[in-house]
């Protein structure tokens, strides 16, 4: 999940990333799917809900729900269920979802935005949010994350190794092995492998993700 703030301190009108909440997408997480063994992820629903609390602050404008789905889009309203997995339990993205609506006609969240909804409402958020649904491989979104993080560039220095750590961590978070970005050489150094790095981050920003695609596994 990404915490959305307003820009201070600046005449450019917009918003900037201030925090990044990463956090599973089982549906053990719900304490009815577990039955009598859900104490068991008690520690990690704490960890959640820990990890919700440093992004849902005052300063918090809007809540952005990332997730994997079959398609690429961007959910304003919509309804998840997990009666697929032999409870009845269903959330709305936004607590003021239209009841007047044909079930038919809802947009049916998937598994990855129905619980990012479901921890915000545990996390007692009532405030803006939307969720975006991705169709591309772990890797893919990693990479387009990684490029996301470097062009926002949100620190005077640091920025790549800042968006780097963050990468690894998102994939650690879905089950992958984090990136090995050029084989571990230090990409602060004036060398080839920066060259390529920076090579493959300006294909990025062109559209052409091929490049940084293979870096980030090389």
């Amino acid at each position: 999940m990404v915490h959305v703030a307003p820009r201070r301190g600046s005449r450019r009108v917009g918003q900037v990333i201030t925090g990044v909440a990463f956090v599973p997408s089982t549906p053990l997480l719900v304490p009815a799917v577990g039955a009598g063994a859900s104490h068991e992820l008690d520690h990690v629903r704490e960890g959640c809900r820990s990890a919700l609390a440093q992004v849902s602050t005052p300063s918090t404008e809007r809540i952005v729900i990332i997730g994997g789905g079959a398609r690429n889009r961007v959910h304003i309203k919509g309804s998840g269920t997990l009666r697929g997995f032999g409870v009845t339990f269903d959330v709305d993205l936004h607590l003021d979802l239209d009841a007047t609506v044909p079930p038919i006609l809802v947009v049916r969240l998937p598994l990855s935005l129905t619980l990012g909804a479901w921890l915000l409402e545990q996390a007692g958020w009532s405030g803006e949010r939307l969720a975006v649904e991705i169709d591309m491989t772990a890797d893919e979104a990693g990479a387009k994350f990684h490029r996301d993080l470097v062009a926002i560039h949100p620190f005077t220095n640091g920025n790549g190794r800042h968006a780097r750590a963050a990468v690894d961590l998102l994939m650690l978070s879905v089950g992958e092995p984090p990136f090995t970005w050029g084989g571990g050489a230090d990409l602060a150094d004036n060398s080839n492998i920066r060259s390529s790095y920076i090579a493959a981050l300006r294909a990025a920003d062109g559209g052409d993700y091929a490049p940084l695609l293979a870096f980030v596994r090389s």
